[in-house]
């Protein structure tokens, strides 16, 4: 488990990457006009991908810029919150394999939409990126990170690696 959450675990790159995509969505959005930005976080978890992303918010203080971290388990979205000292920052319950009215989640009122190794881990792909896509404003974005299996090739924690230690998951 050390080598997944750690601090040098083989996710970090991918969570660097996404920051700086991060930071050009928030670049776009801003030069499109936009003052109030609306992100949501699929799956925060721990909070890694969020540490990455947060992180890029102090670059634009002409936004505001309203993070929902979300994850299945309602305590871990609320640490995740409460652990980065952004004020537009909150954490809420909210399952991908449930409607979002019934999760009081409003269709079509995120900017962005983030995950990171979360939306495979669904029963239905298809479903799930819908899901997804109801959650985006017209013209919004999906920054999503996941696995492309290559680490297994190179011998390091990867794909397989994660589905074995965390495939038995029920969610999974």
């Amino acid at each position: 488990m050390q080598d997944f959450y750690g601090p040098k675990n083989s996710v970090i790159p991918s969570c660097e990457a996404s920051a700086s995509l991060f930071h050009s969505i928030l670049t776009t959005l801003r030069n499109t006009g936009k003052k109030v930005i609306r992100v949501l976080e699929v799956g925060c978890g721990t909070g890694m991908l969020t540490k990455h992303l947060v992180d890029i918010l102090p670059q634009f203080p002409e936004l505001i810029v309203e993070y929902t971290a979300t994850d299945i388990s309602l305590g871990l979205a609320m640490q995740c919150a409460q652990r980065f000292s952004h004020p537009y920052m909150r954490g809420v319950a909210y399952d991908l394999t449930k409607g979002l009215e019934e999760q009081g989640i409003c269709a079509g009122s995120f900017d962005v939409v983030t995950a990171l190794h979360v939306l495979h881990a669904t029963e239905d792909l298809e479903k799930t990126m819908d899901a997804v896509g109801e959650l985006l404003v017209p013209g919004g974005f999906v920054l999503t990170v996941d696995f492309d299996g290559t680490a297994w090739e190179e011998g390091v924690p990867g794909t397989v690696w994660y589905d074995f230690v965390f495939g038995g998951f029920q969610e999974w």
